[in-house]
């Protein structure tokens, strides 16, 4: 998330790719409201593959029913609105602003 943040701020303008760790729907939505414009999820559709043929479409299925959850949760009407809409624990978004900012400032 600290990596994710600090490049977005830093490129603005160039496309970020949140990839590890990445499970579920809800990880998305935070993914995609702290700047990236992908998210790579390896490691869930290999073991799903491995299961049966359906497996992987099962598991972006879910993992679309859950981003939409998200974003309906949030009032989000679009990804890029998403941003503006989730909110993220005050303590540990104040530190995570003050480290983003600190990083800004040395470069």
């Amino acid at each position: 998330a600290y990596a994710l943040a600090g490049l977005a701020k830093s490129r603005p303008a160039g496309a970020l790719i949140a990839t590890g760790g990445i499970r579920d729907g809800l990880t998305i939505a935070k993914a995609v409201a702290l700047g990236a414009s992908f998210c790579g999820i390896g490691l869930p559709l290999m073991r799903a593959a491995l299961q049966d043929d359906e497996g992987p479409i099962r598991v972006i299925d879910n993992l679309v029913r859950g981003l939409r959850i998200a974003m309906m949760v949030s009032g989000a009407g679009s990804l890029k609105a998403l941003a503006s809409r989730l909110s993220f624990d005050k303590p540990l978004y104040s530190e995570f602003r003050s480290h983003v900012e600190s990083m800004s400032a040395r470069s």
